[in-house]
Parts: structure tokens; sequence; C-alpha cells
């Protein structure tokens, strides 16, 4: 019956039995009622010749095209013209039922069974549509005057019905809607407004696949199930280290029955850790190759060495709490790439002391620009007051409200260019973000070559954000053996300074670039040589295991590390060679990692021999890139 479709979503249901009429039914539920009755009239009237024989019907009808009406209004003009054609589509199975010994009217029976079964689907579709785009990302403020900034958010069973009524809508609805949207037998243009929103109701799906296993775990990260304290740092991608950007601005959050406050928030080097990063002590679960000590003592700032950031989230929470902070229950990093991102969904901000910003002049205004006056007291301050100027109104821009997919969208590209990262204590959250892939965990492939390398700053300065990397790798092929060489390029693009009263390697206007590289190698390579160096020379950390001049990482991976100071329009390159016996002898692959600087570095492969002689490249590598020959 009719109260079975078109109302998935919605509890504005109706049914003919009631006495309902169709111009009060349509009118209820979108508030054009006129114009849908009027189309549902028209419908009637062409639906009854509309056939394959009759192209003249066809035409005409789609020439009296709906126009592009918001998709809610759609749904209600469909579902008039479905009450309406009831009489006309209510014959259609036992057309198809006489088409069988009258073939004369196989034709006619065909298209009333087709456009009685797409029309139910199609509102359907439409209002699932119309219901997704209207979900948004809200956070309600529960903030007082002169306290810190809080917002509440909503018990699991709250959110599991929303997610479960989409969720239910998607499943019930993606196929019969890719059947319809492909039959090609709906008049007034509905096909094609189908296929236009096909996308999104896909997209939808995979969202809802993508993130469902958060939504268990919700009430506890969000303080439902016990109190919650979370360090969010923001990655200052101008100062690289393995991880992401240096953790130069931190937020601290915590989460209480829901409610979610900024308990505190400012620059690491002088709010957090005054007089200017202030170095700590910590203890360490992990094994980190990249502290020679345990306890270690180092800035927190440093905290972060590891590529893997299931290991450095756990450095920084440690350290955070070494300098006399509350004890961290999870870490989460975002940087500018991600903010950028999330400013293409706000728009524009007006901050005092920065003027307008946006997603294209961001990264200008916080890695450049914020860094042009001396490292003084003074430009210190100033920066700080603009930096806590710009989380305030983008805060109170997010209070608006965001569209769920797009957002989800985000969240996704960020993630996996690890842009956002996350790290937490308790096991089971940890696994359920390993699940997401949202832990930026480093795995070296057991069945592919691999391509995992990484720069870290190694004097106080801002140079990375002019820092530019690309790789070439050259591999050739006999049969199972490969021989891979590949040489690994940093560009210093920043200009020299002609002012000799500035130090050029250290502070906010130093050129020279101290960079370390570390560059990971695949399980199965063997005679490993570094072939040439320029700008760079072979740093091995003090009191790591070595075999056969390689690193070994704490997992058992094996990698090797380099540094050297690059000057202003310069470069550093590194070559290496190893050999690496294939599974496959029919094709060679590679997986290539990305690392969250604000420019990806760009990769170029070639392969060589017996499987043929290809390159491809070069390509940006903004995320876990998998290449396979031929």
């Amino acid at each position: 019956s009719v109260q079975h479709h078109g109302n998935l979503l919605t509890d504005q249901r109706w049914d003919r039995d009631r006495g309902d009429s169709p111009a009060e039914v349509v009118l209820t539920m979108t508030g054009f009622g006129g114009k849908a009755v009027a189309v549902g009239a028209t419908a009637v009237i062409g639906l009854s010749s509309l056939t394959p024989g009759n192209a003249w019907a066809s035409d005409h009808l789609n020439e009296r095209s709906i126009p592009d009406l918001p998709w809610s209004i759609m749904a209600g003009a469909v579902e008039a013209i479905d009450f309406l054609a009831t009489p006309v589509m209510g014959v259609g199975d036992v057309m198809v039922d006489v088409s069988e010994w009258a073939p004369p009217l196989a034709p006619v029976g065909h298209v009333v069974g087709l456009v009685g079964q797409a029309l139910p689907v199609t509102a359907d579709a439409l209002r699932l549509i119309d219901r997704v785009a209207h979900i948004e990302v809200n956070l309600e403020s529960v903030s007082q005057p002169g306290q810190p900034a809080s917002w509440q958010l909503p018990e699991l069973p709250l959110i599991e019905g929303e997610v479960s009524a989409v969720t239910s809508g998607v499943d019930l609805i993606i196929d019969r809607l890719i059947e319809t949207a492909e039959c090609e037998c709906l008049p007034f243009g509905l096909n094609e407004r189908l296929q236009a929103g096909l996308p999104q109701a896909i997209d939808t799906s995979n969202a809802l696949d993508t993130y469902s296993p958060l939504v268990p775990v919700l009430n506890e990260l969000t303080g439902y199930e016990g109190s919650r304290t979370y360090l969010m740092v923001i990655g200052n991608q101008a100062e690289m280290r393995p991880s992401g950007g240096a953790p130069l601005y931190s937020v601290l959050i915590t989460a209480d029955n829901g409610r979610i406050t900024l308990a505190d928030k400012g620059l690491t080097s002088t709010h957090f850790f005054p007089p200017m990063n202030r170095p700590v002590t910590w203890t360490s679960e992990e094994d980190n190759p990249y502290f020679s000590d345990n306890p270690r003592t180092e800035p927190f700032v440093n905290a972060g060495r590891h590529p893997d950031f299931s290991i450095s989230g756990a450095e920084l929470a440690a350290a955070f709490e070494a300098g006399g902070h509350p004890a961290i229950d999870g870490v989460i990093y975002i940087d500018m790439t991600f903010l950028e991102g999330l400013m293409q969904l706000t728009g524009p901000l007006s901050v005092e002391g920065m003027g307008v910003v946006d997603s294209t002049n961001l990264a200008i205004q916080l890695l450049d620009n914020a860094y042009d006056e001396t490292d003084s007291k003074a430009a210190n301050a100033k920066r700080q007051e603009a930096n806590d100027r710009l989380v305030e109104t983008l805060l109170d821009r997010l209070q608006g409200g965001l569209p769920a997919l797009p957002t989800l969208e985000k969240l996704s590209e960020a993630t996996d260019g690890r842009h956002l990262q996350v790290w937490f204590g308790d096991s089971a959250s940890q696994s359920v973000f390993d699940e997401l892939s949202w832990t930026g965990r480093l795995v070296v492939p057991t069945d592919a070559d691999w391509l995992a390398w990484y720069t870290q700053s190694g004097n106080p300065s801002k140079t990375d954000i002019q820092q530019y990397r690309s790789v070439m790798r050259e591999v050739v092929v006999e049969g199972s053996q490969a021989r891979v060489s590949t040489d690994f390029v940093i560009t210093n693009a920043n200009e020299p300074n002609d002012d000799p009263t500035i130090d050029e390697r250290r502070g906010y206007q130093a050129t020279w670039m101290r960079t370390a590289t570390v560059i990971y190698l695949p399980s199965g390579a063997t005679d490993v040589q570094v072939l040439g160096l320029e700008n760079a020379e072979v740093a091995p950390l003090p009191g790591v295991r070595q075999s056969a001049d390689l690193m070994i990482d704490a997992s058992g991976q094996r990698f090797l590390r380099f540094s050297g100071w690059i000057p202003p329009l310069d470069r550093a390159s590194i070559r290496i060679a190893y050999s690496l016996e294939l599974d496959d002898s029919t094709s060679y692959s590679v997986v290539m990692e990305p690392q969250a600087a604000f420019t990806a570095y760009e990769a170029t492969v070639g392969v060589h021999g017996s499987l043929g002689n290809e390159r491809r490249g070069p390509l940006p590598v903004e995320e876990q890139t998998i290449l396979t020959f031929p």
C-alpha cells in the first residue's frame, strides 16, 4: 500500500483508507500541494500512452520536465503522481500476464509494470537523499559567561536512532534505486534526477559502513561511562616531525557525561611549557629507537619523533603529563591541511589580527606570515593572541552546524593523508580507531616493495613550509628478482636572506634547513647499499640496534637515517639500492606511505626488464598509494 513507500524516513505517513485527499497529503508533506497535484494529473494522462511504440508521448512528457526543485518537494510530487496513477499502475501485473497470450499488449504491460515499480522507489530515494543532505554535525553550546567553552553531546541512544534510520533507508533502497535509474522509464526528467542523486546515496552508504564502528564506543569516548581528558595538538608543518608537524599549539579537552569542555589552550612553548619549551622527563612504555634513553628528557615538542603515531601519541601523552598537566586518555593530532579542509565547509572567518582567513590563505597566515616578526616575547604574545582568536572564531562557526556527509568526506581525506591522527590509552578505543585507519600506524607490507620516508627539522626554525620532496625509483626485474634503486631529493626553496644581522640557521628568519631523513626498507630487502649523498651524511641514532649497518625499529622494521644542512635554493639527495625477491614473478607492487607535510612529496616509479618497460608519475603521495606493474 501507499503507506509503505515514499516515507521510509518520515513520520508524516498517510493512508488512502483514512480518506485523505491527494491535495491534503501532498500539502502536509511538501507545502506545495497544488503544484504536485497538477503534475500528478498530467502524469495520469501521459502515462496511459507511454509505450515504446509511442515516441511522441515519451518525448512530449520529457520536454515538460519538472523544474530543479528541492529533493523533498520532488519526493512529494512523485508520491502524488503515484497516488493518482494507481488505477493505471494497478493493472500492470495483469497486463504482463495477459501479454503472454496477447503479444501486442506486451509493450504496454512491460512499461506500465516498470513505472508502477519505479515511482515508489523514486519517492523513497528522493526523500532519503533529502534527509541525508540535511543531517548536520551540530555542537550545542552550554558555555557559561566567563567559563571555558563547553558543548553538550547526546547520549548514544539518540545517535543510534538517527544512524539506524538512515542506514535502514540506504540498505532498503540502494539496489532498487540503481535498477530504477537504469530503466529509463520515468517521465518529467526523473531518471536524470535519480542518476544525479545516486552518487550521493552510494557515498552515504559507504560513509555509514566506514564509520559504524564508532557508534558502540561513543558513550565511552564522550564521558558517559567515566570522565576523560584529551590533548589536541595542532601540528605546525613549517617545522616537521616524522609523525607530522611540530605540536606548537595545544588544547586540553575534558569529556564528562557528554559535556565537552575546552579546559585550556595556548602555545605549547610559552603557555604549557614556559619559559620556552622547557624540557621534561617522562617514562614511556614503548620501545622507541628515536630516543636513546628511558626515562626521556626532551622538550614536549620533540616527543613525536616516531613516524608511527600509535607510538608518538603515547609519547606525547606521557610528556604532556610530565609537565605538571593532567593525565591524558587520548591524543588528537590535526594540522593546517585538516583545518583548510574544515574551512572549506565553514567558509571565510574574520579574525582580529589576521583579517579574513579562509581555506586558501590559512597556511600562509599561520605557517608563513606569522613568523615575519622577530622571535621576541612581544611577537610571541601577539601570535598567541591571534591563534586563540582564530580557534574561538572557528568554534563559534562550528556551532552553526556542518553538513554531515561532506564533513565525513573531509575526515576521510584528512585521515588518509595522516592530517588527522588519534591515540587512545585504552586498547578497546585504540582498536576501533585502528580499524578506521585513524591511528597513523606504520605497517610494513609483506607482499610488496615499500616506499616510506620521513623528514624532521633539526634546527629551531620554520623553513619546512618551503620544503619540497621528490623520489625517483627505478626497478629492474629479471624473473623473481628485482634490483631497486631510489633517489630521494629534498629541495630548500627558501630565498637567502641578505640581512647580515640575521642568523641564517636558527630562528624564525632562518633560511637554511637542518634536515634529518629516515628511510624504511621492505622486510625482504637484501644487499642494501648507499650509493650517493649530497648535503647529507649517514647519521645513525645512538644506542639503536644495528644489523649490517641498518638500524632496527622496535617492531623489527629496518631503516636508514641521514642528516645534513641544506642551503637556501639548494637541495639534498640520497641514493640507495637493494635487492628484493618477488613473491610473484609476473608483477611488481610498491606501497607508498604519506607524511603529513603541507606539500605532499612526488613519486615516479619506472619498471624495466622482464615485466616490460613502463614509468608512472610524478604523482603526489597524499595518501597510502599502491602501484602495480604491469
